[in-house]
């Protein structure tokens, strides 16, 4: 019958080591867990830090590009200027080109003036050979028929 009974001190031994035992286990998953939990979060950690990287690489180098694309750039001030200095250029050029249309158009008038002179000129000369020529054939013919009879 003593061996159906145990005391209550081996009672609460018995219970302090299975809960040591339980307490043991539990902290040992625990621990276990953590360091899993660690480890996976060092992998996520290193995984999002080369991604980051990654997408800073591709920062710069769009930062880079952007940086080149505006040393090609001419700046706002520069614009202005050079847009001016056309307009300028314009305006002279425009004044120029008047005052050539006008000494041309002047110019064509004399020149059309003279080449109107030519041709009355050469109609008359043309006028008084084919007059002469008629005279001279008129004379003829008259001397050809007046001495012929």
């Amino acid at each position: 019958m003593s061996d159906e009974f145990i005391s209550l001190k081996e009672y609460f031994e018995n219970k302090l080591i299975e809960f040591d035992k339980r307490f043991e286990q539990r902290f040992t998953s625990q621990e276990r867990a953590l360091q899993v939990s660690v480890e996976n979060t060092e992998k996520a950690l290193n995984a999002a830090k080369n991604a980051q990287d990654g997408v800073n690489s591709k920062g710069n180098e769009f930062r880079a590009s952007l940086e080149d694309y505006q040393k090609n750039m001419v700046s706002r001030h520069e614009f202005i200027s050079e847009i001016k200095q056309i307009r300028e250029s314009v305006g002279r050029n425009t004044d120029s080109i008047n005052a050539l249309q006008v000494i041309q158009s002047h110019g064509s008038g004399e020149d059309s003036a003279i080449a109107a002179s030519k041709a009355q000129r050469n109609w008359a000369i043309g006028l008084g050979v084919v007059i002469s020529i008629f005279l001279a054939g008129s004379i003829i013919t008259l001397i050809y028929f007046l001495g012929s009879k």
